[in-house]
């Protein structure tokens, strides 16, 4: 599979990314210096957040691209979302099961062909509990609000549901509508500050994004695709970091003297060719 090859940059970085743990690649052809981020798998944490959004964009975007649109379907966004919950990971646990059974019913299936959900969670001040809803795009025929409403509380066991949904101008082979949806990855944790670790602790091991339907196979295949960092100055994309450089200069200089039984034979000129 072809990689995916993305120019190396240079940054300043924010306040609130400097505390982030940094580590610093090397181009093994010119020495050109990149600082990358340490993955710290902190759902708020801005650097790792944009990070894994370039890689989710990557594979969504040629995913959906490989997708081929049928007559009278077209791209949409669909928001689902329950009540006020309590704790994250009930809460989660609860609306993606309602939107699985959602997806089981006929009505559904004969108008939707698949697509791919992400979970957004946020909780402004003063309010109690959180709120969690999916952000969905789903490549179907033509959706009533009012029917998904009715759909959406009937599954959830409620009188009323916020079901919303809207057409999606797509242009350029998708890339705004998958940056659309990826923003929602990325951007800052809506909760305050005494309220991360909960949000981190709840928000753990959870799916940046989650396929369906014919997007499962689809988003499945890019899963092992390659995205390499091109160096600006040679275009190499080929990257080493200081503990390797420091493991081989060690490993060289062990070696670097002669063995007994070749001393005789050891010459300086040897070191011309190390």
């Amino acid at each position: 599979m072809k990689a995916v090859k993305v120019t190396a940059q240079r940054k300043e970085y924010t306040p609130e990314e400097a505390p982030h743990g940094f580590r610093e690649v090397y181009c093994t052809k010119c020495g050109y210096a990149v600082e990358v981020p340490v993955s710290c798998h902190d759902k708020s944490c801005v650097p790792c957040q944009k990070r894994r959004g370039s890689r989710t964009f990557f594979r969504v975007n040629k995913a959906v691209q490989e997708i081929k649109v049928p007559q009278g379907y077209r791209w949409r966004h669909l928001v689902l979302a329950r009540q006020t919950q309590g704790f994250i990971p009930e809460g989660i646990t609860r609306l993606s099961r309602a939107f699985r059974e959602m997806r089981k019913l006929k009505w559904w299936d004969k108008r939707v062909k698949g697509g791919f959900y992400t979970i957004e969670v946020k909780r402004s001040k003063g309010q109690k509990g959180w709120h969690i809803h999916l952000h969905i795009v789903i490549l179907c025929k033509e959706l009533s609000t009012g029917v998904l409403r009715i759909e959406w509380a009937k599954i959830q066991g409620v009188r009323k549901a916020y079901a919303h949904i809207k057409d999606i101008n797509i242009t350029d082979k998708q890339k705004n509508m998958i940056s659309y949806i990826v923003t929602y990855l990325i951007k800052k944790a809506e909760v305050t500050p005494e309220l991360l670790e909960e949000f981190n602790a709840g928000m753990k091991n959870r799916h940046l994004i989650s396929p369906f339907g014919c997007m499962y196979g689809q988003l499945t295949k890019q899963t092992k695709s390659k995205v390499s960092m091109v160096c600006p100055i040679c275009e190499n994309d080929d990257w080493t970091d200081e503990i390797t450089m420091v493991k081989k200069s060690r490993q060289a200089r062990r070696v670097r003297g002669p063995t007994e039984e070749d001393s005789l034979s050891w010459t300086p000129e040897i070191y011309d060719r190390l």
